[in-house]
């Protein structure tokens, strides 16, 4: 059965906001006042989270249930902006994988958020070093800051082995017979605290790793990674390539990149779509030859439920949506990947193109996609919007990602997702280009399940809660009007944002939290922060008096932890020199510093420190 020709979900348009006009509004004493209003939208769907928190610590989290084993790596994104009408929000977005060990933690900082349209995504992965039963998604705002609003929290396993570098170099190699280089360092990753870099003086060289997968006509596999030049150098160019292999002639999508910098990462992204069977991926980088060292992290990949997304296969399943005035071809040439793509333009309303994919879902699923769109030939300005439908069994549910002002040469990627409320048992993934627009290009359609439960907020408030014991608060708002200031008669420049503080030179004491109780070790550990932006310096540290039987277990997560800091020790000694080594030591914004202290006939106690940009760091212990 067909969806409904089309409905307008103006409230769901990404990005999207609406000015209504001047309104007449009562205020106190009865004077007639106006302000503007204005559309406050979801990124996708129809609600979205808001937190805020006056607690170090504070915010929002859910745990997820899921099982990871040594080299997993799970990659997770958050769309994010500041609660209308302050700007400049600023936190933390952590994924933790916890249970049976230490846990391990991916972090991405956010900070100068706008509002109303402005959503920001980002992006963090978390790679397990030995087994956890649990996957904790938190979100840590700026305490005292605007509140700050997410959406579309989108989670998922990659199929890449050892991607995120924090388990060696294993299975990853230098191809065969070229003259490359590979190491693994630890340091400012883009998560967790490792990191590979690659050179090579041959054609073909770099890296690689195979991975069992079979793959079968139309099936899509679709990949990203982070990359930067190494050192002082700049300008590391290369390609990264998804090769699925075996039984039938080898097929390839590339991602190139090139003139990278040597401090700030840069994403890259492309997909393979298989034409026949196979039974291996294979994930390789070939720098260029010559080119300075290329560092990479975070290599994510997955398959998509889009079939024939990459159009390699001709253009079923995609159909033009019946009787409308819609055109639907594929071609061949300059694809975002691989070597085709689809083309199509519309004279009737709600026309375009779509696929059905049976897919079941429950409340609280959460479905994500992406695709990338041009204008085709010499025209630009193309415009229309993906929309994600769930269908089957109730009523039908979406979630829409809009573009508009296309330009005709490079690939623009556009994402959604929509979150069932009631059971589906299919996805509908739809193009609807404005009628009248110049056609659409469209390449790689990625979709995929999401394993943050109500990830979208469209399903109440929970899974989701505020951290116990801190100041915090949180809700599901639903798309609507707000009112803002009356604009000023002369506008001027906006002052750049900054979060509060971001400079301070003189050492800013933070004791570690200690917990109550007769048997509770409570030891005294005071520590002394200055900072600079993203870098924070810890220049003074004591500790107090403890058993002497005292075990600690330190460990540093994030992008600037030096790896040879984690460390066991026992005895009241050892743990004194173990601190006292932290002393000097910098860290970058999302870095998390874990404290564990245990002693014989006393009650075990934990605690964190997480860094902020620009801001004292956070400080809190942890249930056990």
């Amino acid at each position: 059965m067909l969806v409904p020709r089309r409905k307008r979900f103006t409230a769901a348009f990404i990005g999207a906001f609406a000015c209504l006009g001047t309104l007449g509004l009562i205020v106190p004493g009865g004077a007639l006042a106006a302000a503007p209003a204005y559309t406050q939208a979801a990124h996708s769907g129809s609600y979205f989270g808001a937190t805020s928190t006056a607690s170090a610590g504070g915010g929002i989290y859910e745990d997820v249930p899921l099982s990871t084993g040594a080299g997993q790596l799970v990659c997770a994104s958050a769309w994010v902006r500041t609660q209308f009408p302050a700007v400049g929000a600023s936190g933390t977005f952590v994924i933790w994988l916890r249970g049976e060990t230490t846990s391990v933690a991916g972090s991405a900082h956010y900070s100068g958020l706008g509002d109303l349209g402005a959503w920001s995504q980002v992006h963090t992965c978390a790679e397990a070093t030995s087994a956890h039963n649990g996957m904790r998604i938190q979100f840590y705002p700026t305490p005292g800051g605007p509140t700050v609003d997410m959406d579309d929290v989108d989670v998922h396993e990659s199929l890449a082995v050892n991607g995120g570098f924090e388990n060696g170099g294993g299975p990853w190699a230098i191809f065969p017979g070229t003259k490359s280089n590979f190491s693994v360092y630890s340091g400012t990753a883009h998560s967790g605290s490792h990191y590979a870099a690659t050179n090579t003086a041959s054609a073909g060289g770099g890296i690689y790793e195979d991975v069992p997968l079979n793959t079968t006509d139309g099936q899509v596999v679709c990949g990203s990674a982070w990359v930067r030049t190494e050192g002082t150098a700049t300008g590391a160019s290369g390609e990264l390539a998804l090769w699925l292999i075996g039984d039938t002639t080898p097929e390839a999508g590339t991602a190139r990149y090139s003139g990278l910098p040597n401090t700030t990462w840069t994403q890259i992204q492309g997909c393979v779509e298989a034409t026949s069977p196979h039974t291996t991926l294979r994930i390789q980088f070939y720098p260029a030859v010559g080119s300075p060292t290329v560092e990479i992290d975070d290599v994510d990949v997955h398959e998509s439920l889009a079939a024939n997304g990459g159009f390699e296969f001709g253009g079923a399943p995609w159909t033009p949506y019946p009787n409308t005035k819609s055109n639907f071809s594929v071609y061949s040439g300059t694809a975002h990947s691989g070597s085709h793509y689809a083309a199509t333009n519309t004279a009737g309303a709600g026309g375009g193109i779509y696929e059905d994919v049976p897919l079941g879902t429950t409340a609280g699923q959460l479905v994500c996609g992406s695709a990338w769109v041009r204008t085709e030939g010499t025209a630009t300005g193309a415009s229309g919007e993906l929309a994600l439908w769930l269908t089957g069994d109730t009523t039908h549910e979406v979630g829409t990602a809009g573009y508009s002002g296309l330009p005709n040469g490079t690939w623009s990627q556009i994402q959604g997702c929509v979150e069932a409320t009631s059971p589906h048992n299919t996805l509908r993934i739809q193009f609807y280009p404005a009628v009248g627009s110049p056609t659409v290009e469209i390449d790689d359609v990625d979709v995929h399940e999401s394993l943050a439960a109500n990830g979208g907020f469209e399903y109440g408030s929970g899974p989701w809660s505020t951290y116990p014991g801190t100041n915090s608060t949180y809700d599901a708002d639903p798309t609507g009007i707000v009112y803002g200031p009356a604009p000023p008669a002369v506008t001027t420049p906006a002052p750049p944002v900054t979060t509060p503080t971001p400079v301070v030179t003189k050492p800013v004491p933070l004791p570690l939290p200690r917990p109550k109780g007769r048997r509770a070790l409570r030891i005294k550990i005071s520590l002394s922060w200055t900072w600079r932006y993203q870098l924070t310096r810890l220049d003074k540290i004591a500790v107090g008096r403890m058993p002497g039987r005292t075990r600690l277990v330190f460990k540093c997560m994030g992008r600037g932890c030096p790896g040879y800091l984690d460390a066991k020790v026992t005895g009241f000694r050892r743990v004194r020199r173990l601190v006292s080594r932290l002393k000097a030591r910098r860290f970058r914004a999302g870095d998390v510093l874990l404290f564990d202290l245990t002693a014989p006939g006393y009650t075990a106690e934990k605690a964190e420190i997480v860094i902020q940009y620009g801001n004292l760091p956070l400080a809190r212990l942890l249930s056990r």
